[in-house]
């Protein structure tokens, strides 16, 4: 397993992960642009697993849509996966305002 302060990567047989291990930013993109270009051709499936302590940051969503933009556009036949789990920075929730938009609610929840 390879290991860089953005993300850990590990390749099996015709399939990689790419563990985020701290917070995605539009500065990351680059670096995760070219671990993906560095994959063997032979690499179809690229799973991305965002850990529990990785965070959304500025451009995170922009980011990993521009990873599997690049992806599926290289890998024609292969296959982007994202799992794994998301926190959000609380203190961003405290300081929201009067004015700020309501949280978002989930269908089913009371």
């Amino acid at each position: 397993m390879k290991d860089i302060s953005i993300y850990q990567m590990e390749v099996a047989g015709s399939a990689a992960t790419l563990y985020l291990v701290r917070q995605i930013t539009v500065a990351s993109r680059a670096a995760l642009l070219a671990a993906c270009q560095a994959l063997p051709a032979a690499v179809k499936v690229l799973c991305v697993s965002v850990q529990d302590s990785w965070q959304l940051g500025s451009g995170s969503l922009t980011v990993m849509g521009e990873l599997k933009r690049y992806w599926m556009a290289t890998r024609p036949t292969g296959a982007f996966r994202l799992g794994g789990s998301l926190s959000f920075d609380e203190n961003e929730d405290r300081n929201r305002t009067a004015t700020s938009e309501p949280p978002l609610a989930v269908a089913g929840s009371r």
